[in-house]
């Protein structure tokens, strides 16, 4: 298992037990929403696998690992755990890819709450770690696991694609979508904390995509109306109740597949989602 090179926003790690027995291992294995890598990385590689994300700069940050991984290395060694180089990294998309993806890991590895477009700048006042302020050490840990991710993402296809554009470019009839896309928003405590916010139409979109797919299809999120409609007929399996969340209420992940999840046996008859009117609607419609 290869540990996630950066905390973020709605990341699985805390998850992994649960998620990765209810995967099937397939010869192909697709996340068109793959933020910080967190469950491909713990897999055991497939064959071909393919990493997706909307947001730029997450995945230039992966591509400038796989290409420069020792300039990156190093300039992430000297940057200073500082406010104000925090903030004036807040403005990255102008730079060269090299200084976008130091910039990205820095906001991404201390922004409060692992929200590294819209978060702040996260110090302690007076706990350490082995005699380091305890929020250098969260930052030098993440650093450390670069390396062993920049070898792994070798044999790993990166794009910047919308997602309705990768179910349908990568399906074959052995092939895993694991799709972990910003909740519904009426499932969710948190808002705006993504750079990308899919509404209620995407998710249908993603809905009708995936039902229609030769492959296999996992996709999480927290129950609401919109997705026990979306995902009517699906496997549905429950994880633990977790509070780890802001205001510590209550949640419970749930994984909906397409197949059974103890003998990875796909359902043969796919209710379908009611049709929708997508006139006017371009694919990859999000807020």
């Amino acid at each position: 298992m290869t540990l996630p090179p950066f905390p973020y926003y709605g990341a699985k790690t805390k998850h992994l037990r649960f998620l990765l027995p209810l995967l099937p291992q397939t010869k192909c294995y697709c996340e068109p929403f793959g933020g910080s890598m967190a469950v491909m990385l713990a897999r055991t590689p497939s064959e071909v696998e393919t990493y997706n994300d909307i947001d730029s700069n997450v995945v230039n940050f992966f591509r400038v690992l796989r290409e420069q991984p020792d300039k990156l290395l190093r300039m992430l060694e000297l940057t200073p755990f500082s406010r104000e180089e925090y903030n004036l990294a807040r403005d990255m998309e102008k730079e060269s890819d090299l200084e976008r993806a130091r910039m990205f890991f820095l906001r991404a590895s201390v922004s409060y709450g692992a929200r590294y477009s819209r978060g702040a700048f996260n110090t302690t006042n007076n706990n350490s770690v082995n005699g380091v302020p305890e929020r250098i050490s969260r930052y030098r840990r993440y650093l450390g696991r670069l390396e062993a991710v920049s070898e792994r993402i070798l044999r790993i296809q990166i794009e910047n694609l919308d997602a309705l554009d990768i179910i349908k470019r990568y399906d074959t009839p052995d092939t895993l979508f694991y799709c972990d896309p910003p909740y519904d928003h009426s499932a969710r405590v948190q808002d705006r904390c993504y750079k990308v916010e899919p509404d209620s139409t995407y998710h249908r979109l993603i809905a009708s995509a995936l039902r229609s797919i030769e492959g296999y299809a996992a996709i999480s999120g927290y129950k609401s109306r919109l997705y026990e409609e979306l995902y009517s007929g699906w496997y549905c399996t429950e994880d633990k109740p977790n509070r780890y969340n802001e205001n510590h209420s209550e949640r419970t992940e749930v994984l909906w597949t397409n197949y059974n999840p103890e003998t990875f046996e796909k359902i043969s008859i796919m209710p379908q989602v009611k049709q929708l009117n997508l006139d006017g609607i371009e694919g990859g419609a999000c807020q």
